[in-house]
C-alpha cells in the first residue's frame, strides 16, 4: 500500500497540484485505495476516486 500511496502523491503533484495532497494522512488515502470498489479500478480512475473523496470532505486546501 505504501507505492500506491506514494504514486498517488506524486500523481497530484504533478496533475492536481492546486490540491494540497500532502495535508492528507498516509492512513487516509490507504483506507479509501483499499476499498474493493477502488482497488480494481485503472490507476486514473482511482485517482479520479481519491480527488473526488478528498474534495467532498474538505480533507486538503485547494488554491485557485
Amino acid at each position: 500500500m505504501e507505492e500506491q500511496i506514494k504514486e498517488a502523491r506524486e500523481y497530484f503533484g504533478e496533475h492536481l497540484s492546486h490540491m494540497h495532497i500532502e495535508q492528507v494522512e498516509d492512513s487516509v488515502i490507504a483506507e479509501l485505495l483499499g476499498r474493493d470498489y477502488i482497488k480494481n479500478l485503472r490507476f486514473p480512475m482511482r485517482m479520479d476516486c481519491l480527488y473526488d473523496y478528498l474534495l467532498s470532505q474538505g480533507l486538503c486546501d485547494v488554491t485557485e
